[in-house]
């Protein structure tokens, strides 16, 4: 069998190559996204932006008014000292 070494190899290269992108704790698949490009990195259509049009864009600027508008209502309730 003069091609069953090679094939071997092969299919160890293979199983390897697949091992090394299984997804771990440690090594996990999606990196955390931080919150102030969340929108960008998810719902807009360019797939990047030069910083001053990154500063001024009017859909980022809104969503962190949002999120910041949000996160100072949801931080203080009563119910969370209770």
């Amino acid at each position: 069998m003069p091609n069953g070494g090679k094939r071997a190899s092969k299919l160890d290269s293979l199983r390897s190559w697949f091992r090394n992108r299984i997804p771990t704790p440690e090594k996990p698949l999606v990196e955390p996204v931080p919150n102030d490009i969340a929108l960008c990195e998810f719902d807009c259509r360019k797939m990047q932006c030069r910083y001053d049009e990154w500063e001024s864009c009017g859909r980022r600027l809104r969503f962190e008014r949002l999120r910041r508008e949000y996160e100072a209502r949801s931080c203080c309730r009563d119910d969370d000292f209770s």
